[in-house]
């Protein structure tokens, strides 16, 4: 199975394409890491995300540099032969689903009021999440 969820920020605007007749974007979204080593800082994930038709049209339309999202998709890779003859490869996710995760007070600064939908899916990945040790991964 090749589903991947993904909840961060958009790190820039974002802007609707026309590819071969079809709306399309592209952005990056900054998914800060589950674990953080004692004494470390937070870091990030920057992960390429690409939409097509409606999905891209209502990202573009309401989703800006800051903004957070949650994002279903798929993972993709591709790869081809570079102008220096090596090889090169690129992943992204290719959504097909983008929620909001705050409200507009929170986007602009003020008290978070999550929305409905917001919460429904975060309720719905912390009981995935229970904060399990990484430890007991298999891989």
């Amino acid at each position: 199975m090749n589903k991947s969820i993904l909840m961060g920020r958009v790190c820039k605007d974002i802007e609707l394409e026309d590819k071969k007749g079809f709306a399309y974007c592209a952005f990056t979204l900054a998914v800060d890491r589950r674990f953080v080593k004692a004494g470390e800082e937070k870091t990030a994930d920057f992960i390429r995300i690409e939409a097509w038709r409606k999905t891209a049209e209502f990202v573009s339309k309401w989703f800006s540099k800051g903004n957070k999202i949650l994002v279903v998709g798929s993972m993709r890779t591709r790869h081809w032969t570079g102008d220096n003859g090596k090889e090169v490869y690129a992943t992204s996710v290719v959504i097909d689903e983008a929620y909001f995760t705050e409200s507009k007070k929170e986007q602009h600064g003020d008290a978070y009021e999550p929305t409905e939908t917001g919460v429904k899916i975060l309720d719905k990945m912390a009981e995935f999440s229970n904060d399990q040790d990484e430890s007991d991964l298999p891989f």
